[in-house]
């Protein structure tokens, strides 16, 4: 049974910027129409190696496919030598892209009043208490005692 269309966006990293054209050959296979193609694909540092790269072409592109056959579609891009990482997301039901996240500005705090610091005093120093014999501390009990 045949389901209709749904959005979907996939997110993926290539060894070479040239290679982003076989991806798209993949989902005409699989009768995925793109919608938004990407024109440029940035080189990005990645945040650890992957397949003993440390650099990567990072592109993305929102497609309509059939649900049915996005398991086949992801078995070949799993296939694919020149694909490092992708990821396929569905979009929401509007049929209108997602919007990248705008980070929010940050909203400014004035900054209280700062104290001034007194120096620090100097820390004086305790003498010890006499050492007592034996004899010194027993008259000291009798007296607390009485």
């Amino acid at each position: 049974m045949e389901k209709e269309p749904k959005d979907y966006e996939i997110g993926f990293l290539l060894k070479d910027e040239k290679d982003s054209e076989e991806v798209s050959e993949i989902l005409n296979r699989h009768q995925a129409t793109l919608i938004k193609p990407e024109e440029r694909l940035p080189n990005i540092r990645l945040a650890y190696p992957i397949k003993k790269e440390n650099f990567a072409f990072f592109g993305y592109f929102h497609f309509s496919a059939n649900p049915n056959r996005l398991k086949e579609l992801e078995e070949e891009l799993k296939l694919n030598k020149k694909l490092m990482r992708f990821i396929i997301i569905s979009q929401p039901a509007t049929g209108v892209p997602r919007q990248p996240f705008i980070k929010p500005r940050r909203r400014i705090v004035p900054m209280a009043p700062t104290k001034t610091i007194e120096p620090a005093q100097p820390i004086k120093k305790v003498e010890p208490a006499p050492i007592l014999s034996n004899e010194e501390l027993e008259k000291k009990l009798e007296e607390i005692l009485k």
